[in-house]
């Protein structure tokens, strides 16, 4: 009798009839990227449309047609640094998070140079006496996932320089293109006179995304 040997683990025996031993479960929901309007939910991409990636039992209902498609949209998470496959009367409450007026970004001093700071932060700024220059910084991932739907391309990024701890001083605004900023990971504004000044500062701005850092290179 013939004797075949397998040369595979249990592991990739499992990931093997995971991927084809069970049925698909996933489905391509395809969208208009400009509007998160859903077009159509398929096991198949569109390649013409934009789509993400859902479990059948979240599209169960409009499958059936217990469930309607115009309840549904596709909206861009901040927290997920992705888009997602939501309610519409569900919206408000998942971009809760970057509705709020006014946001203080973290503070913290670092003086190694170059300046060490968490690439995981969506947004990153560094006040750099070094280079004398302010430095803005996005997650890359984040920074794809906005590429992928020209979000926020025609915005400009306001961050409010203002006494220290309080909004109600404000020094000056920076701004900064988000277009450049997604495009590049980072954008460069130069120092004027009054960012020479040592003196304690704080930055406000409108929370679009979840996690900001404020680092300066020297007291």
């Amino acid at each position: 009798m013939l004797q075949v040997e397998w040369d595979i683990t249990e592991e990739q025996l499992e990931e093997f009839n995971r991927r084809f031993g069970e049925p698909n479960l996933d489905r391509f929901v395809n969208y208009i990227p400009e509007t998160g309007e859903i077009k159509s939910i398929s096991s198949v991409q569109d390649y013409n449309l934009a789509s993400v990636v859902v479990q059948l039992n979240q599209v169960q209902g409009i499958l059936e047609g217990t469930d309607q498609i115009d309840n549904y949209k596709i909206v861009f998470s901040p927290d997920e640094k992705d888009f997602v496959f939501t309610r519409k009367d569900e919206e408000e409450d998942l971009l809760q998070s970057i509705n709020e007026v006014i946001f203080q970004l973290p503070f913290s001093t670092n003086t190694a140079y170059p300046t060490v700071f968490d690439p995981y932060n969506d947004i990153t700024i560094i006040q750099d006496y070094v280079d004398t220059c302010w430095k803005f910084y996005i997650n890359g991932v984040l920074a794809n996932s906005l590429k992928e739907r020209s979000l926020y391309f025609d915005k400009d990024f306001h961050f409010y320089v203002t006494a220290y701890n309080d909004p109600n001083v404000l020094y000056k605004t920076l701004e900064v293109s988000m277009k450049e900023l997604i495009h590049n990971y980072y954008c460069i504004l130069p120092f004027d006179n009054s960012d020479y000044e040592e003196i304690q500062i704080s930055i406000f701005t409108r929370k679009l995304f979840t996690k900001y850092q404020y680092i300066k290179t020297k007291l």
